[in-house]
């Protein structure tokens, strides 16, 4: 037999072989099968016999990779930052958290990787061009790169162009963590980013905790017997003379190439409009001249364009952008506005209708919070008038209105306020009430005083006088006596108030008080003064200091109540 080494096409021969198989053995066998039924590639053709009759690849074999499990590497050495990522992380995907650049590089070369956050205070490369390679070399990935305001200018440029997702702020919350990872893989499921990164060939494995079906390993190695078994053969067939003449170069298939895009004037003066409006930041308004616009027009004139299409994806993602910064600072009517016009734009989108949910549910925490101020402050504005009403029956009582004092004591009651309040109110109002009853029988039984002379003009040394009131009514009638009809056993004269004689008034004070049983004076009560409230506290404080034989009754002391005018005058 000739040895593989007799040829250059016998070496590609041997390469073509120890390719196939090296591809075939880690596939899952059914995986495999319905790969090679859908592609129709006879296994000569695979390897050089034929190459006229490999078709192209069509659009379901291409979409088996995408049933492989995807991970999510993470690039950060914050414990903090890794502990938020794996509490927003789903079991949708894998989670590798990695803490080297030189760990990121073999987790990308080793697996399948579909989205990739680079905390910047872990790198060691400078972070534009690091994420810039990492774009080159694995076109297909998600980046999202989280860190301050100068690695987000110097990404300014990537983030416009779409090389990186998005920029995350440090400190970011659970919330926002969540929002900007479930955004990148939504964008990885859309097509922008078709297939996770590898250098492997990526077919569908089994899912997680299922089996195989019984014999899929045997049927595994009866393929790679067989694979070896027929390349055996057609290299026997090959004398060393027929080998001598280099058959034609393995000719890969060609993939059918997509239409051409029509030569369109209009079409590419709207796609350029479109462009400078996005650029510009003008997805919306104004209204025909915003990038939404100009390119659902460019797709009425050329239905299916790629540039249209791959231009409305990024409004789309610009809008919820800003509406997602709108929901983080509570300006839940801008968020939904914006989130409605992306609705309208992609209607089908997860993105839309998952930031519809966050916007409803931060709305209706909203209500609630409002509900719970507006209680609130309806109780304050309940106690404010509670405390008005006990201020208004405090003024009459005050003013000597009882009347009114005794209604205002009435509606606050009904308004509800404290029982404690209502009742300190209803009492002051029954003392005021039985000192202006001890007036009126005063008024009743006692004859009007004559008129006093005319005080004497001020001398160098003013004194102060105590006159009692005029005689009253014996002590039965109502049991108020003049203080004359006591017996005085200790006097204290009255301190002439300095501001009264510096002035130089005169005035006098009507008392009512108790004389106790032992001869002490209590509860003394002003009747009237003149002028009001000058000489009132000197009468008080001079009086509550006298001591009177205490009168009796059947030969025992009994409280006797007693009234007494004081005058004061400059002499």
């Amino acid at each position: 037999m000739t040895s593989f080494t007799e040829s250059p096409h016998r070496w590609r021969q041997q390469e073509a072989i120890c390719r196939i198989v090296r591809e075939a053995v880690p596939i899952h066998c059914l995986a495999a099968k319905a790969f090679l039924e859908e592609l129709q590639i006879p296994l000569n053709s695979a390897i050089g016999v034929n190459p006229a009759d490999v078709p192209a690849v069509s659009a379901p074999a291409r979409a088996l990779g995408t049933l492989l499990r995807e991970t999510l590497v993470v690039l950060t050495r914050d414990p903090v930052f890794a502990a938020a990522v794996r509490a927003v992380a789903t079991s949708e995907h894998d989670l590798v958290v990695v803490g080297a650049e030189a760990d990121l590089a073999n987790r990308l070369m080793s697996g399948s990787v579909g989205v990739v956050v680079l905390d910047t205070a872990a790198t060691i490369s400078s972070i534009a061009p690091l994420s810039q390679g990492l774009k080159a070399q694995f076109p297909d990935l998600i980046l999202v790169v989280a860190g301050g305001a100068a690695e987000q200018a110097a990404l300014s440029a990537q983030v416009t162009s779409g090389d990186v997702y998005r920029f995350l702020h440090k400190p970011a919350s659970e919330q926002r963590l969540r929002l900007f990872i479930d955004a990148a893989w939504r964008r990885r499921a859309t097509g922008e980013a078709s297939g996770a990164t590898s250098t492997v060939a990526q077919l569908a494995l089994p899912a997680p905790g299922r089996r195989p079906p019984p014999g899929t390993l045997a049927v595994a190695a009866v393929m790679v017997a067989g694979t070896a078994g027929i390349v055996g053969w057609l290299m026997g067939q090959r004398t060393p003379q027929e080998s001598s003449p280099p058959p034609p170069a393995v000719v890969l298939p060609q993939l059918k190439s997509a239409p051409a895009v029509p030569t369109d004037s209009t079409l590419s003066q709207l796609l350029e409009r479109a462009g400078a409006a996005l650029a510009r930041g003008d997805l919306l308004l104004p209204p025909g001249e915003n990038a939404a616009d100009l390119y659902h027009q460019a797709l009425e004139r050329h239905a299916g364009d790629a540039q249209a299409l791959a231009g409305l994806d990024k409004v789309v993602d610009q809008v919820l952008s800003a509406a997602e910064q709108d929901l983080l600072a509570q300006h839940l009517d801008e968020a939904e506005h914006l989130n409605a016009a992306a609705r309208a734009i992609a209607p089908q989108s997860a993105r839309v209708s998952f930031l519809a949910t966050q916007i409803a549910r931060e709305k209706d925490r909203a209500l609630r919070a409002q509900a719970h101020a507006q209680q609130q402050q309806q109780q304050a504005d309940e106690l404010e008038r509670q405390q008005q009403l006990i201020a208004d029956a405090r003024a009459a009582l005050s003013g000597g209105n009882l009347d009114e004092a005794a209604r205002a004591i009435g509606v606050a009651a009904a308004a509800g306020v404290a029982r404690d309040a209502v009742d300190t109110l209803t009492r002051d109002l029954q003392g005021a009430q039985l000192v202006a009853r001890m007036k009126e029988a005063l008024a009743k039984s006692t004859p009007a005083p004559a008129a006093e002379a005319a005080a004497a003009p001020p001398s160098e040394a003013p004194q102060t006088q105590a006159v009692p009131a005029p005689q009253g009514a014996p002590a039965s009638a109502g049991k108020v006596v003049s203080a004359a009809t006591l017996e005085r056993l200790r006097y204290v004269a009255p301190e002439y108030p300095e501001r009264a004689r510096a002035d130089g008034t005169s005035g006098w004070v009507d008392l009512a008080f108790d004389v106790e049983p032992d001869g002490s004076v209590t509860h003394i009560a002003v009747l009237g003064s003149d002028p009001k409230e000058i000489f009132d506290a000197a009468a008080v404080a001079a009086v509550r200091r006298w001591r009177y034989q205490p009168a009796e009754r059947d030969g025992h002391p009994i409280e006797q109540r007693a009234q007494l005018r004081i005058r004061f005058a400059l002499q």
